[in-house]
């Protein structure tokens, strides 16, 4: 019996590793077309998306100057998809009704989220299917921008002579989605 030698051709690394797809970039049609479809759940991931920016920490800031035009089309896709159940509007409405029946800021917010089943829910995320076992306002959610204080370190000065520590707190995204609404017109 003799051994044979095989010639195996080398494979580059490049051809080994698969090409790496472009994320598509979330639009305005494609969460239409989402909530279109009653896929709660994509539409929530693509409205936070297309508020934010994809950033992982969304700055509130930013809200206060997001494009009125865009934010009632958000609005209005999640309204129509939804029979007036989900939405922006739909949340602010029932935040002001809340506030001018406690008048308490914390107090609101705690009843805001029982009412819309944030809080001690037994709803859980329903991606699909019949959004009347959902309360009103459930969706778009928020609970994906709770945070807590965020620490950041670096120099006191331009030298770097003494550390500086910055505690950044964030806070919960309709404290600033709320009054843009409201500036919106919406």
């Amino acid at each position: 019996m003799g051994t044979g030698v095989v010639a195996i051709a080398p494979m580059s690394i490049a051809q080994s590793i698969p090409e790496a797809q472009p994320e598509q970039v979330p639009t305005l049609e494609m969460l239409e077309e989402a909530l279109t479809q009653g896929n709660w759940q994509r539409g929530d991931e693509l409205t936070w998306e297309i508020l934010t920016g994809r950033m992982d920490k969304p700055d509130g800031r930013q809200f206060r100057q997001f494009p009125c035009d865009r934010l009632e089309r958000i609005d209005r896709a999640w309204r129509q998809a939804s029979g007036d159940r989900f939405g922006f509007s739909v949340q602010w409405r029932l935040w002001r009704h809340l506030m001018v029946r406690l008048g308490d800021q914390r107090e609101t917010r705690q009843a805001f989220d029982r009412e819309v089943g944030w809080l001690g829910s037994e709803h859980g995320v329903n991606p699909r299917g019949d959004e009347g076992d959902l309360p009103l306002g459930y969706w778009p959610l928020e609970q994906s921008w709770f945070s807590g204080n965020i620490l950041r370190f670096g120099c006191g000065d331009e030298a770097c002579t003494f550390a500086r520590t910055v505690v950044e707190e964030q806070r919960p995204a309709l404290e600033y989605i709320f009054p843009r609404l409201s500036q919106c017109r919406l």
